[in-house]
């Protein structure tokens, strides 16, 4: 009887177990799913974007970095076509790396959370 007792104990360890596992999937999964609903959201309805918070932007743009790295993509644009230089400045023809453009951005927008939150108000690195 008591090896039934055992039995049953150890069923119900292992059911445990696996819910507990099977929950934290669901959890990846509803973060996921909400994730790719803020996505869709901006992409279809771009008014509502103001809704979403900068956080986000900061995540998209970081998984931007992340593809042009994997990738070893080292895509350039002429200065004055990223609106980095005026025409009439003498470098407007020099190229810049999308890298950098998107890791411009990323702080940018990390110092606008910042102010948001009223901390500083630049970011230098």
């Amino acid at each position: 009887m008591a090896d039934e007792y055992d039995k049953q104990i150890a069923d119900m360890k292992e059911a445990s177990v696996e819910y507990g596992r099977r929950q934290e999937a669901a959890a990846y999964l509803a973060e996921d799913l909400k994730l790719v609903k803020i996505i869709r959201t901006i992409t279809t309805y771009p008014q509502e974007a103001r809704k979403i918070p900068i956080g986000v932007a900061i995540t998209l743009l970081a998984a931007a970095k992340n593809i042009l790295i994997a990738k070893g993509n080292h895509s350039k644009i002429k200065k004055v076509r990223a609106m980095v230089l005026p025409h009439h400045d003498y470098r407007a023809d020099e190229e810049i790396e999308a890298l950098v453009l998107v890791n411009g951005a990323i702080m940018a927008l990390e110092s606008a959370a910042a102010t948001a939150a009223g901390g500083a108000t630049t970011v230098d690195t």
